[in-house]
């Protein structure tokens, strides 16, 4: 599953899925993430194969030093790993 942050299109990395179809981890936004609403798509694909997207609302408060955001969403996604 690819990680993108937007409004700028960032890939930000990857996350894989468990068997239950929970995803988690964390990665850093990078210091070019500006001040104001942005969202954080997850791409991959679901059990059946089918594409399957999340979108997590972010608003970022500061363009500060590089931030780290954990994700764990479960969505039904297929284990990839």
């Amino acid at each position: 599953m690819s990680v993108t942050a937007f409004s700028t299109p960032t890939l930000l990395g990857s996350l894989t899925a468990n068997s239950a179809g929970v995803i988690a981890g964390s990665f850093a936004l990078p210091t070019s993430v500006t001040a104001g609403a942005h969202s954080i798509v997850l791409d991959g694909l679901a059990p059946n194969g089918q594409a399957s997207t999340v979108v997590l609302a972010l608003s970022v408060t500061a363009a500060a030093a590089q931030a780290t955001t954990t994700a764990a969403v479960s969505n039904s996604l297929s284990f990839t790993g």
